[in-house]
């Protein structure tokens, strides 16, 4: 059976992991100051660094977990490719990514409206 499909989700869907999650220490940390290219921007928190800083720790750390997420999720479904089809295999790998990326987002912007 030819895993090239399998083999290339995983890939591309593992390294959208790990970039997500090397992006994220920084914010995560508190090492980026407000601007307007890298981090959690809204104009509630492009207003202080007040609310940038909390925010943006809060959102690296969401970001965090949904690529660390997607990467156990890929290396997993390496190790299964022979038990399930390929195409629920990319679909899977596909899914999980979104929805994890989503969720961080959308729990980011819950908790931005708390502060």
């Amino acid at each position: 059976m030819d895993y090239t499909a399998v083999y290339l989700a995983l890939a591309t869907c593992g390294g959208i992991g790990l970039l997500v999650t090397a992006l994220a220490i920084p914010l995560a940390k508190g090492k980026i100051n407000r601007n307007q290219w890298y981090g959690f921007r809204t104009p509630r928190t492009l207003s202080s660094d007040e609310i940038w800083f909390p925010a943006n720790r809060l959102a690296g750390g969401n970001m965090i977990v949904a690529g660390v997420l997607v990467m156990i999720t890929a290396v997993t479904l390496f190790f299964l490719k022979g038990l399930l089809p390929v195409p629920a295999t990319v679909l899977t790998m596909a899914s999980v990514t979104f929805l994890a990326i989503v969720a961080s987002v959308v729990k980011s912007f819950l908790a931005l409206r708390k502060m």
